[in-house]
């Protein structure tokens, strides 16, 4: 339906098309518009009542269709809609034109780079189906400074404002108008527009009362283009046929007016030329104050107002980044004697306010104010812009005092006595008592003294005494009074020197060290183990070119003290992407080429190349053509403004570590063509699937880059980087993010016990000749000194490396919000010659050690080993690590009907044969038990065939899985599912090798009866644990039947703490067998948990049942499904 268009009738479609796609609806951030995104609700305010419509968006849109989401009817012909949605809004008076009882929040949410989305309000006014949103809230932009700031808020004295604009009293929105020349009315003409580019249409266009030579239409919905016609004014028809004359090809975009200067543009095949005028005015009235609840939005002449706001400050809360850009909402108002912004950390305002200002400020609607860069008034002392100030730019020097420094009275000006340090050289300084103007510091704001240093600190100092080669590393500085009786004591700024510099700078981290919005510091740990580097490191990036000699290597210095390379480069775009390579060697003979080892995204051209596009888009523009081909291998990059995933879930907690019931998923293979080949984005549309299966975990196998794109994963060579054979850093963010909305924590299978030999750390001491790691090599064994050797082994005793893991870590968990970690092949974390037996307490240290730090940073997350150490288990449980335990053989012998070797009570922790209640000699939840995982053969394959090799037919073999799943499942502690278990996958771990792809069965085993049925069970299963926490705690009583003598029928009971019990019991014999039960004393009768019209009273019963068949009891009749 086009806007116009149809009568009231039509809007019984509740449903309404909402637009962002101009400078002035939604929001715009420094001429980038915002567009719908997620899940977004409105409130559409009729003449009769308040309705709220939602909208979910795939990705980002500049349009959204919302639809009613309230129960009962909908019958509204005109509307005012508020974005967001306002539970309280409603029309106080709508043939006014205003919503009463808008919340500007006065206490807003910071959002680096953005704003709170509940903050910036936007109206709009329609009489149709179609919404144009504008804003009606000013947003003040300013850039964080400082570290530590929590809070930040802008108040101040305002007035009441009343502004009028240039808005024409004819003006409509939605209407587009068209001013033509006299010769175009000759003749009876009448006037069309055709629009274009949403499929085509034609509007008549009907005289502008009251205005001479004006004409107007609606804009149909959707439409982006438009041809201005002269019609035939005898004919009423709207088609090319009737044209007489027309303009050139028009966007809508560009303005509401098209006024015709050239009626015949010979240049232009006589089409009409013009000029379009955009209509822009403020109405903006305020009586009280710039946020919080109760307001009023107008909307005057096509223009959203705000009135009535209730407080008179607004502040932004969250965990400010240092650098980063953030916007604070607030209704436009006049500060009639300026304003004041204060910072405050954890909750109490600082003394001094960072900005403050006499001057009369007034905030316009859909306006951005720049307050720039503030600092805290908690950053006392010296502190500079930039913060590392390059010796060949200007820079500017703060001074901050404390309450108790000698200067903190001080009200005028401050002289420095400011002078070079080049390590315990000092230089360049003036005459102590120099009161000159260049060595005044400015008062420039409450407490806080600035001194410009221009053109450049070199050209500064260099007007003191010629400075020539002298090193500019640090500025040493103090501020005291003019007449040089307080004074600060001696301090020192660090300077980044391009031309002489040879210190690395302080607080430096290897890797990539953002320093301010145009400067980075790259730094590369080189010292073997016999405390020597190599001879020299160039910088490869895209700014030099891979080889191309006209723009030469970039050298990066070596500091002695922390044996690191380092260059910092400045004047960066920070919008860019920088791609760049290490060149390492000895003499002039390159030795090594490769990436970062902290690098978050990797680029591998022989390998990407084979990456689709549906699964990583626009891969090929993030290659470019600078370095394409001239690479070698493997290549690192970074980029300042970082990439900012809006998180619908900010902190997710996983309930209880000891009732995990976890899905392990290898991306590649968990997705077929019909859902979308083996990527992240692939397995996310997957999710339903396993949220109705009920499991709250999933464990992805390695997804840090590793070797090639096809393979399990544990080959990773760089850990900061997620594999882009599954997709991008976005893909992963959302999967993580879709899955904790789902109630499901992610656990990352993380690779810490080896690396291969691409990794930068392996790669730069290597021994060619034999084709592994150098004996000099400070990171990784020569050889592997225990019997678990896979690709190159880490050495866990150096602290280097052990700081390397915990750092990646903590990057996992706060870029990713991973809520754990599954460690592969811990047992390699020892430089001891042990086996699996042995205990090794270095060992057990080390992963205590990981431990303790994933505990620090989220004490709900978790940490499971792939351990096999029996002696070493016991103790790791007690420090809260679980280990995997490998049931692989016993379930697998019970799908082969040989009972003697099926084995069941390893599942879960011991208990108490006689007490039925947890021994002692394990913690409670150590052992995540599992049927089979990734590096078992499938139950189901191996069930093929008994344990003579006779073979099982299909239906026998899915009901004795159904059974072992009851008793796996419903068993205390952890559990993993390997993924298709559920379904009975049954091709061979071997097919197209061990780790070689394997097909994806689930859309044609989903429509197989007997598989369905095995996924319903273990939902059922996995519904019951959830339903009854209580029988899966550590105080539950527990005993089982299920050793090597219980070959026929099979029996599991628990009951809680609180009395409740359930009875689980099968028959595992072949074919039909009667078995007999005896039911636990104590309860009158039972209920089949399937069937609670199926009532067991007593406790000795024998039952009929058929091979695999199993009962599920309850004591209690509303414990059952129906």
């Amino acid at each position: 339906m086009e806007p116009g268009d149809g009568d009231a009738s039509q809007f019984g479609v509740a449903s309404y098309t909402a637009y962002a796609d101009g400078v002035d609806t939604k929001a715009v951030l420094d001429g980038k518009v915002s567009k719908w995104q997620g899940e977004e609700t409105i409130a559409i305010v009729g003449k009769k009542e308040t309705h709220k419509f939602t909208a979910s968006v795939e990705g980002v849109s500049s349009q959204a269709t919302f639809n009613y989401a309230d129960e009962g009817t909908y019958d509204e012909t005109e509307v005012l809609a508020v974005y967001p949605y306002a539970s309280g809004a409603y029309s106080g008076n709508f043939d006014d034109m205003y919503v009463s009882n808008v919340t500007i929040p006065s206490n807003q949410t910071a959002v680096a780079g953005s704003y709170d989305p509940s903050a910036a309000i936007a109206v709009a006014h329609s009489t149709n189906t179609t919404l144009k949103f504008k804003n009606a809230t000013a947003l003040l932009k300013f850039t964080m400074g400082s570290s530590g700031v929590k809070n930040v808020t802008v108040w101040g004295e305002m007035s009441e404002v009343e502004l009028e604009g240039e808005m024409p009293a004819y003006y409509k929105e939605g209407n587009v108008y068209l001013t033509v020349d006299p010769q175009w009315k000759s003749d009876g003409a009448r006037f069309a527009a055709y629009f274009f580019g949403n499929g085509d249409t034609w509007r008549s266009m009907t005289a502008v009362s009251g205005q001479t030579n004006m004409y107007e239409c609606t804009i149909p919905s959707g439409y982006t283009s438009v041809i201005f016609c002269r019609m035939n004014g005898g004919a009423s028809t709207n088609n090319w046929d009737n044209k007489w004359n027309q303009t050139v090809d028009l966007k809508l975009s560009d303005g509401h007016m098209f006024t015709i200067t050239n009626p015949w543009n010979s240049s232009n095949e006589n089409k009409a030329t013009g000029s379009w005028s955009k209509f822009s005015a403020e109405k903006i009235k305020s009586t009280a104050g710039i946020s919080g609840a109760g307001a009023k939005v107008y909307y005057n002449n096509g223009e959203p107002v705000i009135e009535g706001a209730s407080e008179g400050y607004v502040s932004l809360n969250g965990d400010f980044q240092k650098g980063k850009t953030y916007y604070i909402a607030v209704a436009p108002v006049v500060f009639e004697k300026g304003f004041t912004v204060e910072f405050s950390d954890e909750g109490d305002y600082n003394k001094y306010a960072v900005k403050s200002t006499a001057k009369k400020q007034q905030f316009k609607r859909n306006t951005i104010y720049d307050l720039g860069t503030l600092f805290s008034g908690k950053d006392t002392g010296f502190f500079t812009d930039p913060g590392m100030p390059d010796a060949d730019k200007p820079c500017t020097i703060y001074y901050r005092p404390a309450e108790d420094d000698v200067l903190y009275s001080q009200t005028g000006d401050l002289y420095a006595h400011i002078w070079l340090r080049n390590v315990n050289t000092d230089s360049h300084g003036p005459t102590w008592g120099t009161n000159t103007d260049k060595y005044k510091m400015t008062l420039v704001g409450e407490k806080t003294w600035a001194l410009k240093m221009e053109p450049s600190i070199r050209e500064w100092f260099d007007e003191v005494s010629a400075i020539g080669t002298t090193p500019v590393q640090k500025i040493g500085i103090i501020a005291r009074n003019s007449a040089g009786t307080k004074q600060t004591d001696d301090n020192f700024l660090p300077v980044y020197d391009s031309q002489y510099g040879v210190y690395m700078p302080e607080n430096l981290q290897h890797g990539i060290n953002v320093i301010d919005n145009s400067t980075v510091t790259l730094v590369l740990y080189d010292r073997d183990n016999q405390g020597k580097s190599h001879d020299f490191c160039n910088l490869l990036w895209d700014e030099n070119w891979w080889g191309d000699s006209s723009k030469p290597k970039k050298p990066l210095r070596y500091d002695d003290e922390s044996g690191c390379w380092w260059i910092t480069l400045t004047g960066l775009n920070p919008d860019k992407q920088y791609k760049f390579q290490y060149q390492l060697g000895y003499g002039s003979d390159v030795t090594v080429t490769t990436f970062d080892p902290y690098t978050e995204i990797l680029y591998d051209r022989s390998n990407d190349q084979w990456i689709s596009s549906s699964t990583y888009p626009n891969l090929s523009q993030e290659y470019g053509d600078t370095h394409y081909g001239r690479d070698n291998g493997f290549v690192s990059a970074f980029k300042i403004n970082r990439d900012e995933y809006d998180w619908k879930v900010e902190d997710y907690d996983i309930e209880d570590k000891n009732d995990l019931i976890i899905y392990e998923l290898l991306v590649r293979d968990f997705t077929d063509n019909a859902y979308g080949e083996g990527s992240i984005k692939a397995a996310m549309g997957q999710l339903d699937y396993l949220q109705t299966l009920g499991v709250n975990a999933i464990e992805l196998m390695p997804v840090q880059e590793f070797d090639g794109n096809d393979s399990w994963g544990y080959g990773t060579h760089a850990y900061f980087a997620m594999d882009k054979a599954y997709g991008t850093r976005t893909d992963y963010k959302a999967f993580i993010d879709a899955c904790h909305q789902r109630g499901m924590a992610v656990i990352f299978d993380v690779v810490y016990n080896h690396a291969t030999g691409v990794h930068p750390y392996a790669a730069m001491y290597w021994d060619g000749a034999n084709n592994k790691t150098a004996s000099n090599n400070p990171w990784f064994n020569v050889d592997a000194p225990h019997q678990w050797s896979v690709y190159h082994d880490w050495n866990h005793s150096n602290p280097m490396v052990r700081e390397h893991v915990k750092r990646n870590l903590t990057y996992l968990m706060t870029e990713y919000k991973v809520d754990g970690f599954r460690f592969d092949l811990t047992k390699g974390f020892t430089q001891n010659s042990s086996t699996e037996e042995s205990y090794d307490q270095s060992r057990v240290d080390i992963i205590k050690e990981y431990n303790a730090h994933i505990q620090s940073i989220d004490d709900d997350a978790v940490m499971i080993c792939e351990h096999f150490v029996d002696d070493e288990n016991w103790e790791l449980g007690k420090d809260g690590i679980k280990v995997w335990r490998n049931m692989n053989h016993s379930y697998t012998k019970a799908m082969k009907r040989d009972m003697s070797q099926a084995d069941f009570t390893g599942t879960t922790n011991g208990f108490d044969g006689n007490s039925g209640m947890q021994n002692d000699y394990m913690a409670f939840g150590t052992l995540v038990g599992y049927q089979e995982s990734h590096d078992e053969q499938r139950t189901n394959y191996e069930g093929q065939w008994d344990y003579n090799g006779a073979s099982i037919d299909f239906a026998t073999r899915i009901e004795r899985a159904k059974l072992n799943a009851a008793f796996f499942l419903l068993s205390p502690g952890p559990k993993m599912i390997w993924q298709f278990g559920e379904i009975g996958y049954d091709i061979s771990i071997e097919e197209n090798d061990r780790t070689g792809k394997k097909p994806c069965k689930t859309a044609e085993y989903m429509a197989v009866s007997e598989r369905k049925a095995l996924y319903d069970t273990y939902a059922m299963l996995i519904k019951f644990r959830k339903d009854n926490p209580r029988f899966f705690d550590s105080d539950v009583n527990f005993r089982w039947y299920v050793g090597g003598n219980e070959q026929t029928g099979r029996y599991l009971f628990a009951k809680s703490a609180e009395g409740k019990s359930f009875a689980l019991f099968g028959n595992f014999g072949k074919g039909s067998q009667n078995i007999g039960v005896e039911l636990p004393s104590g309860v009158s009768q039972w209920y089949d948990y399937k069937d609670s019209g199926s009532v067991w009273k007593g406790s000795s019963h024998t039952v009929s049942m058929s091979e695999g068949q199993f009962y599920l009891l309850v004591s209690d009749k509303g414990m059952c499904l129906k």
